[in-house]
């Protein structure tokens, strides 16, 4: 077991190297998403991707991070969590663009904790940081579209089901879907 493990964090430094040789040389500055979530098993879990254009003028994205996060859910230590994976990487302000996030009111502190702790006097104002978070598109065209199928209470639909296993849940799933009429058949067309 221990000859896997080294091999295994043998083959992450590798790597980890490649990838901060390949941000030192990005031509534009490096933007981040962000996201934290909690798997069913009550396990919190923090992932950061960097976006920016290489030395040949291609997008790319690339994964610094998906690790668990033991401390709260507020934005000060969501942003402590990121801020160690910038340092990790070489990411220093000069070169941090802005960063994209779901519509959480704790991402909007995460943010402002986050410039401010590269602000040599630890003082960013929340106007000053808010221009550096952008709110993800796929996330607020998600939330429209469930408002617009479901109205005001769109998770009511989904936990109206019984608790059954994953196969008789879809089966469920896809049924109720067929009674919103031309809407659901789309959606089960799409599944």
């Amino acid at each position: 077991p221990h000859a896997i493990q080294e091999a295994l964090q043998l083959v992450y430094s590798d790597r980890k190297k490649y990838i901060q040789s390949f941000l030192r040389f990005a031509e534009t500055k490096i933007h981040i998403t962000f996201d934290l979530w909690t798997s069913p098993n009550n396990k919190a879990y923090l992932s950061v991707c960097a976006h920016f254009l290489d030395a040949s003028f291609s997008k790319k994205t690339l994964l610094l991070a998906l690790q668990p996060h033991y401390d709260r859910h507020n934005g000060k230590a969501i942003a402590q969590s990121i801020r160690t994976v910038l340092d990790a990487y070489g990411i220093t302000r000069d070169r941090l663009g802005v960063t994209v996030s779901d519509n959480a009111s704790n991402n909007d502190t995460t943010v402002y904790h986050l410039y401010s702790s590269f602000a040599i006097d630890g003082a960013v104002s929340a106007s000053d940081a808010m221009p550096y978070r952008l709110r993800c598109y796929g996330h607020i065209l998600n939330l429209a579209a469930k408002a617009f199928l479901f109205g005001k209470d769109a998770n009511a639909f989904e936990s109206l089901l019984p608790d059954v296993d994953a196969q008789g849940r879809e089966e469920l799933l896809l049924t109720e879907w067929r009674k919103k009429g031309a809407i659901g058949k789309l959606h089960n067309l799409v599944k």
